[in-house]
Order: C-alpha cells, then sequence, then structure tokens
C-alpha cells in the first residue's frame, strides 16, 4: 500500500472528524459529507455509480453512533441516523480530502508555451496511435500539457472521423459532423476566404463551444503558403494577469456579445465571458474571437475600461512572440482544445487548391476516454486530477 493511504488514527469531534496518515497529512471530513459519500448497495449502485440517497432526508445532526479503523486500514461508521452501516477504503477517502492541500496537490497545472518555449509539436502516427494504447496515452498526456497534437498518415477520405474516434464522438452543428474548409465563390466565414485568418476559438458563438477542432490538411495552398499559427490563449491570460489585473477582471466580469449569422439560415448571438476561471482563480477556458463580436451590452460605466481590456487582448494576440506557426502538408492534422489554444491562418493564393478538412469533439468524452484508459494502463493515480475547466 503506498505511503499516505494507511490511516493511523482517528479524532471523533461534534460535527466532524480528523484523520491521522502515515505520512503526516491530517484529513478532516464532515459527518453530513461521508454520509452521503455512501456508497454501499444500499445507498447506490455500484456497477454504475448512481445513487440512492436522498439527500434532503439526512439530519443536519448526523453523528456516528460508532467509528472504528478496520484491519483492512478502512474508516467504518455506525451512524446514529437509521443505524446504517458505511465503510470507506483509506485510499478512497485520502483521494478524496478536501483539504486545501489535498486539493491544490490535485489540481493539473499544464505548461504553458509561446514561441521561445514552444509545445512539443512532434507529431503521432494516427494509425500507430490507434493500434496502440500506450501511444494513446502519451498522445492524450500532450494534449492535457500543451492543448495541441499533430498527427501524419491521416487519410484523406476518413481521417477526421478516426480521429475523433480517439477521443469520443464527432459534434454535428449546422456545418454537419465534417465540413471542408477552401475558398468559396461566396464566403460563409473567415475560413472561406484566402486572407489571412484572425486568431481565434471556433464556434465562440455557441452556449458550448466545441472542446476540441480537428483540421486535417486534403491538399496545401501550391504556392506553399497558408501556414496555421496557434497561440496558447492561457499563456495570454498570464500574460494580461501580470500587464493589467484590471483588464483582467473586467473579461471576466463582463460578457461579450457573440454571433454568427448565415441569412435565411442561421443567426447565433449568444453572451458570454471572454475567460473563464475557476473558483480558485485560475484560468478554465478562454473564449476569444475578435472578428465576430458585437458592440458590448454593459453598464455604461464599463465602457471604456471594457474597449482598452480588448485593445489589450487584441495586441497580445497579433504579438508574434506568443505564436507558434506551421504549414499543414497533405495528410497532416492537427487537434486542438478550442478552449485553451487559439487558431488562425496566414493568407495565400486563391487559386492555389488549398483543402482541409474539419470536425468537433466535446470535451467530456475526451477526459472520459482518458480516465478508462488510465485504469487500463494501471495508472490509478491519474483519477485524482482536476483539470482546467472541470470545477
Amino acid at each position: 500500500m503506498k505511503s499516505g493511504t494507511t490511516p493511523l488514527k482517528i479524532e471523533i469531534h461534534d460535527r466532524d472528524l480528523v484523520i491521522d496518515w502515515d505520512d503526516g497529512h491530517r484529513s478532516r471530513f464532515h459527518y453530513l459529507w461521508l454520509r452521503d459519500a455512501c456508497r454501499c448497495a444500499h445507498c447506490g449502485e455500484p456497477s454504475f455509480g448512481d445513487r440512492r440517497i436522498v439527500l434532503s432526508e439526512i439530519p443536519g445532526t448526523i453523528a456516528p453512533k460508532e467509528c472504528h479503523l478496520s484491519n483492512h486500514s478502512s474508516l467504518v461508521v455506525t451512524w446514529d441516523h437509521e443505524d446504517h452501516r458505511s465503510e470507506y477504503s483509506g485510499e478512497w477517502l485520502r483521494r478524496h480530502c478536501y483539504s486545501k492541500q489535498e486539493r491544490e496537490r490535485r489540481r493539473f497545472r499544464p505548461t504553458l508555451w509561446d514561441k521561445n518555449a514552444p509545445p512539443d509539436i512532434t507529431s503521432f502516427s494516427l494509425p500507430q496511435t490507434r493500434q496502440d494504447e500506450t501511444v494513446q496515452y502519451q498522445m492524450f498526456e500532450r494534449l492535457h500539457q500543451y492543448g495541441i497534437v499533430f498527427f501524419h498518415d491521416v487519410p484523406a477520405d476518413d481521417g477526421v472521423p478516426q480521429t475523433a474516434h480517439l477521443l469520443g464522438y464527432l459534434r454535428e452543428t449546422n456545418y454537419g459532423l465534417v465540413s471542408d474548409i477552401r475558398v468559396e465563390p461566396e464566403a460563409r466565414t473567415f475560413a472561406d476566404l484566402p486572407q489571412a485568418a484572425p486568431l481565434h476559438t471556433d464556434d465562440a458563438f455557441r452556449v458550448f463551444p466545441p472542446g476540441f477542432i480537428m483540421l486535417h490538411a486534403i491538399q496545401p495552398s501550391t504556392d506553399g503558403r497558408g501556414a496555421s499559427l496557434f497561440l496558447d490563449g492561457f499563456e495570454l491570460v498570464r500574460r494580461l494577469r501580470e500587464e493589467s489585473p484590471k483588464a483582467l477582471e473586467v473579461l471576466t466580469r463582463i460578457p461579450i456579445r457573440f454571433s454568427r449569422l448565415h441569412p435565411d439560415e442561421d443567426d447565433f448571438l449568444l453572451h458570454g465571458k471572454m475567460i473563464r476561471l475557476d473558483p480558485e482563480g485560475e484560468t478554465a477556458a478562454v473564449r476569444l474571437g475578435l472578428h465576430n463580436i458585437s458592440p458590448p451590452d454593459c453598464d455604461e460605466d464599463d465602457i471604456e475600461a471594457f474597449y482598452d481590456a480588448l485593445k489589450r487582448v487584441d495586441r497580445m494576440v497579433r504579438d508574434p512572440s506568443l505564436h507558434i506557426v506551421k504549414r499543414l502538408e497533405a495528410g497532416e492534422l492537427v487537434l486542438v482544445d478550442n478552449e485553451r489554444v487559439l487558431h488562425g491562418r496566414e493568407g495565400f493564393d486563391g487559386s492555389g487548391g488549398r483543402h482541409l478538412r474539419n470536425g468537433f469533439v466535446d470535451r467530456d468524452s475526451f477526459h472520459s476516454r482518458w480516465r478508462v484508459l488510465s485504469k487500463r494502463l494501471g495508472r490509478e493515480g491519474n483519477m485524482d486530477w482536476v483539470f482546467p475547466g472541470a470545477r
């Protein structure tokens, strides 16, 4: 049994108990929390995790009638309400300890990057990744760490669906399951034009923007241009926090009107925050597309501060020191965390035949696949991690 999972003694108090662990840590557990956490056959369905407990029927004054540590290092409690018996393994209790120290330990901190300290962009072979779960795990870890992964040997016909199925399921939108990106006679978005496309979050105008996007090069532009640009939005927020805490406060408080219009077909409009922080003030997600925002609908006293903040962000988005640049060649695909990494494109000759395919995958299925794979590969410690956007 690994260090930190063996309880040595317990202290019983009026509303909670304290456990001393073999590594010196102390955990405090409220009785209401413990009773609610019981997952015995009476309280829930251990096979699939749902529960039968009726929370409103648990007395706020609930307390142990009897409490002890078993020979198997489990906490065993018989409650004074209905004489119910609950048992919690030491490993489970430590994994769920909600002390400030343990909650901080469980926080996953991604590696921020820019041009001078770029992410690892060594590409994975898609066929090998699909066949080898160890390689899949390495790919997932890199996606967690940097928010961006490249693949090669991606088949032209169904490369986007094959990649999507590594993470979860293709998400259908008004653009379909898989959409084509090429110069069109009548452009519907920036992607249909040969001019440079600004760095942005895809579909920021949706209530739930896609968690991950895939861009698959079927044919690059024949003029050698049209390289893709990428920017770590979490690094942008870090710099903004240093440069202007006031601007960060404004953009985490005042919603922005994101919009997308296709006459007679679609008219999307969303009031959403450009930067979302978690309860501890850490960056959870960015929603950034300065090309598809409308004038703000906010208090008149906030207008000048709001525009000052937007201008600061606009300068940062255009700062080459934040960019990495990579031209996607035929058979290459980039997978991007859409709530972290912004993407754009340099201009190119519109007659060059550039053709990419695009698809979306939601975030929840990605984390689900990663947890299942971690268990399968014996990496149970991964179950502790709390990722950006998961709180």
